[in-house]
């Protein structure tokens, strides 16, 4: 587990001290990722939460959402469905 000095909380795999494998990030603004990591950036599938309610669950690269996915509101209707790009639907 890490626990930063701002409130962030990791807990999951670790790699050469970097967030590697399985893991769950918590900022402590009140959102969270749960997925995969590669060498510290958010890289594969996971589920990210907003402290708003909304949720993505798909595809990451670099930290952002990229290749499929979806987008849900805070109800857990489909918001939007399909491919991103850099954060952003195409």
């Amino acid at each position: 587990m890490g626990i930063w000095s701002n409130g962030n909380i990791y807990r999951g795999e670790w790699k050469d001290n970097l967030r590697h494998g399985e893991g769950s990030y918590e900022w402590f603004e009140g959102d969270r990722y749960v997925g995969e990591f590669h060498e510290g950036e958010i890289e594969g599938e996971g589920i990210y939460y907003w402290k708003s309610g909304e949720r993505y669950e798909g595809t990451f690269k670099n930290n952002k959402r990229n290749g499929e996915g979806t987008l849900f509101d805070p109800d857990g209707n489909v918001k939007i469905k399909g491919m991103w790009r850099n954060d952003k639907p195409l």
